[in-house]
């Protein structure tokens, strides 16, 4: 006689549960990863390095703003050099001659007046010393205009420099008040020349 399989009586079925359900499951998954994760960042081991990179000094052949700043401040530079070198008359008319007793020029700051990627004018602001024979010598403080232009591959002088009659002058013995004010007002727009002092 066949025998019929089926559930046995009066015995337990069994059900595999998992202890930890739902939410309960992913709080404990979210609450470890956040502790790896934190300790992954304090762990001593880690460190944030920085890295400063310095910009190297703009130069003639590149075909941007600085680029035609820079030309014009080596066309300034070449100006004061060949008066420096004792030439009576200087080459160019943003610099003047020197007397054997001192005097010079200086270019101290500067602002682009107009720019275009073909051709700029940079305003150059300088401080004159002629020295004088007899007696003291002049201190003035004057603008001068340096057209540039790019070539295809770099910026060159191109026409005369031309000096205005005066630019801002800084009020004597640092004094404040109204000249003072005024003076920051005028020079607000320039910056200096690298390397100028």
């Amino acid at each position: 006689m066949a025998t019929a399989r089926g559930p046995v009586p009066n015995r337990p079925e069994r059900r595999i549960t998992l202890p930890l359900r739902g939410r309960t499951a992913s709080t404990i998954v979210l609450v470890t990863l956040a502790a790896l994760i934190g300790w992954l960042l304090h762990n001593p081991g880690t460190k944030t390095v920085t890295r400063r990179i310095e910009q190297p000094p703009a130069t003639v052949y590149q075909h941007t703003q600085a680029g035609a700043v820079a030309a014009a401040q080596a066309n300034l530079v070449e100006a004061e050099t060949s008066c420096l070198q004792g030439y009576e008359r200087c080459q160019s008319p943003a610099a003047y001659s020197l007397a054997p007793d001192g005097g010079g020029l200086w270019s101290l700051a500067y602002r682009i007046k107009s720019y275009s990627p073909a051709a700029a004018v940079v305003e150059a602001w300088q401080l004159q010393i002629r020295a004088a024979r007899r007696g003291s010598s002049t201190l003035t403080w004057e603008l001068a205009d340096v057209p540039v232009t790019w070539t295809g591959m770099q910026w060159r002088q191109e026409g005369q420099v031309s000096q205005a009659a005066s630019g801002p002058s800084p009020p004597p013995d640092q004094t404040s008040g109204a000249r003072a004010a005024a003076f920051v007002g005028e020079i607000a727009s320039f910056w200096r020349f690298p390397g100028a002092p």
